[in-house]
């Protein structure tokens, strides 16, 4: 069994642990993780946030997709899915979403993901910069028309 490192992540001051990245049954495509948390004395929750923080900088995530904070809650925006594509290996099922920027880009995509709800202590670092469109609700009368 590896052996555990127990250190206090300096965001959040909770107790957290990982594999001590020096002992030889951590397999090598993590030891780079272990000892970058280690040596920045994060927590997993906290190294997520701060990897947000980062793509919250430049718009995009390292492979370049746009990202979104509406109402708390922070989206990848993948490009838009053509084609014979089953719903369930895309992002929110397929569901089609358009992102409304506060510089007035629109973007749509049905191959949305969702990181989750912000934690309260990164909302300061990750405000809200878009809106989600909503669809025009259909009414008698332009149906009648």
């Amino acid at each position: 069994m590896a052996f555990l490192h127990k250190f206090t992540c300096r965001m959040c001051g909770n107790q957290s642990e990982c594999f001590n990245p020096d002992d030889p049954q951590v397999r090598a495509p993590y030891v780079a993780e272990f000892k970058a948390r280690e040596a920045d004395s994060l927590c997993t929750k906290c190294a997520f946030w701060l990897e947000k923080t980062r793509w919250a900088a430049t718009g995009t995530t390292e492979a370049g997709n746009p990202v979104a904070r509406v109402d708390g809650l922070h989206y990848v925006l993948k490009p838009y899915a053509h084609g014979n594509v089953h719903p369930a290996t895309l992002g929110l099922g397929g569901a089609v979403l358009t992102f409304v920027f506060g510089d007035g880009r629109e973007i749509t995509s049905n191959n949305v993901w969702v990181q989750g709800i912000i934690p309260e202590l990164w909302r300061p670092r990750l405000p809200d910069n878009a809106e989600i469109k909503r669809p025009a609700r259909a009414t008698a009368e332009a149906l009648a028309s």
